[in-house]
């Protein structure tokens, strides 16, 4: 009977609790019910879905089956830029659209198929529109003009299937893949001079276009904008366009001639791809890039002058030039990408500049003048671009100062090199891959270590950098799974990203004051590291450092404003923490429930190396210069010093040499489920976190603080929610019933085991 008087009694209390629960979360919500219109999406505001993009902009994504719909400018206190894909297509109700100036993108079959679509106000602010935006709707098939233009401005489609095209003047942008999608047959196209923006794949496979005048104003040259125009024979990029978009010119295969604008700062990858007529090209001094497979397959190209700026030149970017015989690459040139060169058949003269730093593998790879060399080191003004031999210790002579990615032509033979004195700079991917290297010789006078420069020596053990390093490059030391023990140079100020991961048998690492930032997944998979000590200079450490640390048994963080982006799941649960109070990675601690130990005031100096795990754990005793704790508690208090074996001599020795704080205390103080602090757990707790919930579900904040957050996690789930409150409601029941239950954590440990 007083079974069933219990059950009743905790069944009533809940339905009562669950109703205010609904009673708070519509009062929290009204204000939100009364600015948007009813909806089912997760993401409504008024008759438009949306969903924030990663600059934290909104894009429309959607829309009621309604008659007029009217975009609003601002959601939410954010910015209406962009109306997605799609996004309104098959809404066949929707007669009147009113887009804000704000929308500057409107994608590609955005309004497809809208047939009752008659009228479209607004969108002054465009400038990238998709192809087929406005494909079958009322406005677009009862406009007969040639050309359809929105707001005058933006050609959205074509009506004509004609040779000669007129686009009419006070047009700015022609939109996605215009001639693509509704004219191919063109031979001749009159642009405007108020022309800024070529769309994506605007005249691609006009097969029949035979030249194109492009207007003094225009500024954008979009992606495969002429692709496979066949029978294009000269282009002249005008004053105004800073870069030629990816594949531009790609597959023209009659295009004999190009001039380059003097502002042209980047040549796309693709961009002059397979345009085999081509016969030379001068590229001004205003281009610093050339992209990857810009130029590849340009069998008549015979000669390049390249400007005076250029610093990079991508991979493949003049592969399977036939006919091309010097390549003269000027001053200030700093990276060739892999294979660059390959197939280039009859070059025979190359000069490069002693401002290289980065060469990819097989640059020159079947090139008349590499199939000339002999010996085993072949080296280009101090490059050395390949190594023949088979010894398996060499020393690389003493007049290189580059080594290009993948020189070793025998990789599996080599397991110790002696780098030359002078050598200021490991290349990119340097040594990647050479699985046999056990051993590098570092000159005294390094400052960088390129990207990926020891990616995957798996036999590599043991490294030391001197202090004269400064820059060390992303996955630097990727993958080498033998490595045990790393010395970082005095002079790093960052370690970059994964720049030891999956180093599975790094036990040992030195991580000296002075290093300021350690980047994401630095660390992951360092399945042998025991021990991270960070000095106070460090003030960043990115996401995921930890994941799969397994071995980890420590982190000590010595700088309190240390910003920690380290999620619960990836730091191992057994790892001890030792902080500062009030600290980032104490309130971590304090908010994920994990063992750490407080540090005393910094002092002048603090250590760098990394030693042994410590043998001090949350329950024990520890020196003056700690104060051990759990994250279950929010306070240290005098009553909470008091170690197990809780004597008065005990704890004046205790209390003299730490602040031990453990499970057991003196007196019961009632924290897990006391949310309003009152020492009690009660259903004025249970109704708090109803309330919370009730908040959060509505989009407010929370209205609790960090310590009542933490109390009412009952069940450390990580979240507050229903089952907490049902919790505290069971246990007050059980109670009342005058059933012997404990403390709150006790019955929780019991019924949650």
């Amino acid at each position: 009977m007083q079974k069933m008087c219990w059950k009743r009694l905790a069944s009533g209390m809940l339905a009562v609790l669950l109703c205010i629960s609904v009673l708070l979360t519509a009062f929290y919500s009204m204000g939100t019910v009364t600015a948007q219109a009813a909806s089912s999406h997760p993401n409504s505001y008024g008759a438009v879905n949306y969903e924030l993009d990663v600059l934290g902009n909104i894009t429309i994504t959607g829309g009621a089956a309604v008659k007029e719909i009217e975009i609003p400018e601002m959601i939410n206190g954010r910015v209406v830029t962009k109306i997605d894909n799609g996004a309104f297509r098959d809404n066949r109700t929707l007669e009147k659209i009113t887009i804000p100036d704000s929308v500057i993108s409107i994608g590609r079959y955005a309004f497809q198929n809208c047939v009752s679509l008659k009228t479209i106000e607004g969108a002054e602010g465009v400038t990238d529109m998709g192809d087929k935006t406005f494909l079958n709707t009322a406005w677009k098939n009862q406009c007969q003009d040639e050309v359809v233009v929105l707001n005058g401005k933006i050609a959205v489609a074509l009506n004509t299937a004609a040779t000669h095209v007129t686009i009419p003047e006070g047009v700015t942008i022609l939109a996605d893949y215009l001639f693509s999608d509704g004219d191919r047959n063109v031979m001749a196209v009159d642009l405007p001079q108020s022309l800024t923006v070529l769309g994506s794949g605007c005249f691609m496979y006009c097969e029949n276009l035979q030249e194109i005048t492009f207007p003094r104003n225009l500024k954008q040259i979009s992606f495969w904008s002429f692709y496979g125009c066949k029978s294009l024979k000269s282009v002249s990029i005008p004053q105004n366009i800073y870069q030629i978009e990816g594949g531009a010119f790609e597959s023209c295969t009659s295009l004999e001639s190009v001039t380059i604008g003097e502002n042209v700062r980047l040549i796309g990858n693709n961009a002059f791809q397979d345009c085999t007529s081509l016969l030379q090209i001068k590229l001004p001094d205003s281009v610093t890039r050339i992209g990857e497979e810009s130029f590849y397959g340009c069998s008549s190209l015979e000669s390049v002058t390249f400007g005076n700026s250029l610093t990079d030149i991508g991979a493949y970017a003049f592969c399977g030039c036939t006919s091309l015989r010097a390549a003269e690459l000027p001053d200030g040139l700093c990276s060739i990408g892999s294979y660059a060169f390959s197939l280039c058949t009859s070059l025979s003269n190359i000069t490069l500049p002693h401002t290289l730093e980065d060469l990819g593998e097989e640059v020159f790879l079947q090139t008349a003048w590499m199939e000339q060399q002999t010996g085993s080191w072949i080296v280009l003004s101090g490059i050395l671009l390949k190594y023949r031999g088979n010894r398996s210790k060499i020393e690389i002579p003493e007049n290189v100062c580059v080594i290009s990615n993948g020189f070793l032509e025998n990789p599996a033979s080599v397991n110790e090199i002696t780098l030359p004195a002078q050598m200021e700079v490991i290349s990119k991917g340097a040594f990647q891959g050479c699985t046999s290297l056990r051993k590098v010789v570092l000159p005294e006078h390094l400052t960088k270590i390129g990207i990926g420069a020891f990616q995957d020596c798996t036999a590599l053990q043991t490294m030391v950098l001197p202090d004269s390093v400064t820059e060390l490059g992303e996955d630097a030391f990727l993958g080498c799974t033998s490595l045990q023990k790393l010395v970082l140079s005095k002079n790093l100020k960052c370690i970059p990203q994964r720049a030891f991961y999956q180093c599975t048998s790094l036990n040992e690492i030195v991580i000296p004051s002075g290093v300021e930032r350690i980047e994401s997944q630095a660390f992951v998979q360092c399945s042998s590291l025991y021990a991270l000590s960070l000095p106070e200079t460090v003030s960043y450490v990115g996401q995921n450092n930890f994941n799969g640390d397994t071995a980890l048994l420590s982190l000590t963080v010595y700088n309190p404003d240390c910003h920690l982006m380290t999620s619960d799941y990836e730091l191992p649960k057994q790892v001890l923490l030792y902080c500062y109070q009030d600290s980032s990675l104490y309130w971590y601690a304090q908010q994920y429930g994990r063992e750490y130990v407080l540090l005393d005031t910094p002092e002048t100096t603090t250590p760098s190396v990394t030693t042994a795990p410590p043998e001090t754990t949350a329950t024990s005793p520890v020196t003056s210069t700690a104060a051990v704790s759990t994250a279950t508690e929010s306070v240290t208090t005098a009553q909470t010093t008091t170690t197990t074996a809780t004597t008065a001599e005990t704890t004046a020795q205790t209390t003299e040499t730490a602040a031990v704080s453990t499970a057991t205390e003196t007196a019961p103080v009632a924290e897990t489920g006391d949310v309003d602090g009152d020492g009690a757990v009660s259903l004025d707790d249970a109704f708090l976190i109803l309330q919370a919930y009730a908040r959060v579900s509505a989009g407010a904040e929370s209205g609790l603080e960090d310590w009542q957050l933490l109390r009412a996690d009952v069940d450390g789930s990580g979240s507050v929610d229903l089952d907490d409150a049902f919790y505290i409601l069971q246990y007050d029941s059980l109670r009342s019933a005058g059933r012997e239950v404990g403390s709150l954590d006790d019955w929780l440990s019991q019924i949650l085991a």
